[in-house]
C-alpha cells in the first residue's frame, strides 16, 4: 500500500499534504483513508468485544511514532476526519494528544533527504511483520 509505486506519493504527503495537487492529492487522500478505515474497523471490533485492546494498543503506537510526525498526515486527518465515525474522530484525536516518548522520526529532522524512504523500504510492505530498528518489539500486556 505505501511501497513501490507510492513510496514518492507518500513521501510528499506525509510531509506537506497542502501542497499536494489533483491525482497526487486523490491518491494520498485514498491511501490514508484505506489506512484509516482499518484502524475505524478494529475500533468497532474492539467495541464489539470481538478484539482485545491490545490490537488497538498497538494501532495507536503505530500512528504515535509512524505517521503522527508527520505534518502532511496531521494536515490530512484535519480535513479528513469529517467522513469517519465521532467514535474514530475521538479516538485518533487522543493519539494526536497523546505524549509520545519514543518516535522512529524526530519531526523536526522528517525532511531529511531521503530519511522516510529508507524507513519505508525497511518496513516493507503494509501489514508486514518485520521490525524497524526493533520498534514493533514492545514488551506485552500479557505475563510471560
Amino acid at each position: 500500500m505505501f511501497g513501490g509505486q507510492n513510496i514518492d506519493l507518500v513521501i510528499s504527503g506525509t510531509r506537506d499534504f497542502k501542497t499536494l495537487s489533483g491525482g497526487d492529492k486523490l491518491r494520498f487522500d485514498h491511501l490514508m483513508s484505506a489506512y484509516f478505515n482499518a484502524i475505524e474497523s478494529t475500533i468497532f471490533s474492539r467495541n464489539a468485544f470481538l478484539l482485545g485492546d491490545e490490537t488497538l494498543e498497538n494501532w495507536g503506537h503505530l500512528l504515535r511514532t509512524r505517521m503522527l510526525p508527520y505534518a502532511g498526515v496531521r494536515d490530512w486527518w484535519s480535513e479528513a476526519k469529517a467522513i469517519f465515525a465521532p467514535e474514530t474522530r475521538a479516538w485518533v484525536d487522543e493519539q494526536i494528544d497523546l505524549p509520545t516518548p519514543l518516535r522512529c522520526v524526530d519531526p523536526e529532522t522528517a525532511n531529511a533527504p531521503g530519511l522516510l524512504s529508507k524507513l519505508l523500504s525497511k518496513a516493507g510492505s503494509w501489514g508486514s511483520r518485520q521490525s524497524v530498528s526493533g520498534m514493533n518489539e514492545r514488551p506485552s500486556s500479557r505475563g510471560t
